[in-house]
């Protein structure tokens, strides 16, 4: 029996999760201006340039020693100046073991082998797409499995505003924007008690950083610890800073996708659990490629649709964007 396929593959539609981040830079320099980030890629991402222009690490950098690669594919400008592209990554000469379905067999037959071209037996690289849209300070994304997290984005974004801005340029965050109606649960529940944090033994604490430095730090008074959790809890006539605990979050989650859960105890004894209900974002239904991807055209799509929902106005007043991207009303805690 060698079986058909099994997977995806076969699926007519796939989940997938657009997320709303603030683009943030922080620096020190007072006659810093920062960049409209959509008009910086607008302006250097053109046609007919070879994709080394836009790749990270340089090409001429990347050896055996290079854990991870990016560049920028299939991209264009929106009426309005929203700049959308494609985020490739992948870590050069990996391949993940792959199986013959061959299941009448006492054993499945692995291959753990680079892929290569059939016709031309040149190396194939394994590569992972995350869809992006620019706008403002608005940046919406999807996130897949083995990306490298929202620090790898950083990473690159940062790299191509050294590239095409300037060599000492600040490095760009992208921070959640936490939903409007988390800071009302909070109200309605009269204050934060609690709020507890959950690690990874691996958190890398940041230099000078107000939560991770010190939490790290106390992480390796025990040696082996496997997880870490911190708990910071308010007086019992008092309660914690809302904004604090929403600023320890955001810390935590964006400085190394390490945090693994949250807790946060409200003073009328509710809580709310979770770290995907702190972000304001979109969840859609697309169809799966042959590959059991999602369609890209209809993602593009998605994302479109979901930045023009941000910028609808509810009285007059802006929900979550104006018309030049920037956030009305939304907070992202650095």
């Amino acid at each position: 029996m060698t079986g058909r396929g099994i997977g995806l593959a076969n699926a007519a539609k796939v989940p997938l999760t657009i997320y709303l981040k603030k683009i943030v830079f922080k620096t020190q320099r007072k006659t810093f201006q920062a960049p409209a980030i959509h008009e910086v890629l607008n302006s250097h991402i053109v046609d007919g340039q070879p994709v080394s222009d836009r790749h990270y690490p340089p090409l001429d950098a990347v050896d055996s020693e290079t854990r991870r690669c990016m560049f920028i594919q299939d991209f264009m400008t929106y009426p309005g100046g929203a700049f959308r592209f494609s985020l490739c990554s992948y870590i050069p000469g990996y391949a993940p073991v792959q199986m013959r379905q061959s299941f009448d067999q006492p054993h499945a037959e692995l291959i753990d082998e680079p892929i290569e071209d059939p016709e031309t037996g040149d190396p194939r690289e394994v590569v992972v797409i995350a869809h992006c849209l620019a706008f403002g300070e608005a940046f919406l994304l999807t996130m897949p499995n083995g990306l490298g997290g929202v620090a790898a984005v950083e990473d690159y974004l940062t790299s191509m505003l050294k590239k095409f801005v300037e060599k000492k340029h600040p490095k760009l965050h992208l921070f959640d924007v936490v939903p409007q109606d988390i800071h009302q649960e909070i109200e309605r529940g009269g204050g934060v008690q609690e709020v507890a944090l959950k690690m990874v033994h691996d958190f890398p604490g940041q230099s000078g950083s107000k939560y991770g430095e010190p939490v790290s730090f106390t992480k390796r008074i025990i040696g082996g610890t496997k997880a870490f959790t911190a708990v910071f809890r308010s007086a019992s006539d008092g309660k914690l800073s809302t904004d604090d605990v929403l600023e320890a979050y955001d810390e935590y989650r964006n400085g190394s996708d390490e945090l693994d859960d949250i807790i946060i105890r409200l003073k009328n004894g509710e809580s709310i659990k979770g770290t995907e209900k702190l972000k304001l974002r979109k969840l859609v239904s697309v169809t799966a490629t042959k590959g059991g991807n999602p369609m890209a055209s209809e993602v593009q799509h998605a994302m479109r649709d979901f930045l023009g929902e941000l910028s609808i106005e509810d009285d007059g007043v802006p929900r979550v964007l104006d018309t030049g991207g920037k956030f009305v009303g939304y907070k992202a805690h650095s």
